[in-house]
């Protein structure tokens, strides 16, 4: 059985969780949150995202 902790909190998440990972590659980190400590994550991501509208800048 999984058994999927909240990063933040510590609880155990038993329904709906918030998923974030950071890079590309199959070794990259991934993190999941409940619901109330993803709200901060997902409104953060939402603000950085209209900014750029999708898209970064290559230099």
């Amino acid at each position: 059985m999984l058994v999927i902790k909240c990063d933040i909190c510590k609880k155990e998440i038993k329904k709906e969780a918030v998923f974030a990972s950071v890079g590309s590659s199959f070794l990259s980190n991934h993190q999941a949150f409940c619901l109330n400590c993803g709200k901060l994550i997902v409104n953060f991501l939402r603000k950085i995202n209209n900014k750029k509208n999708g898209k970064q800048k290559r230099k």
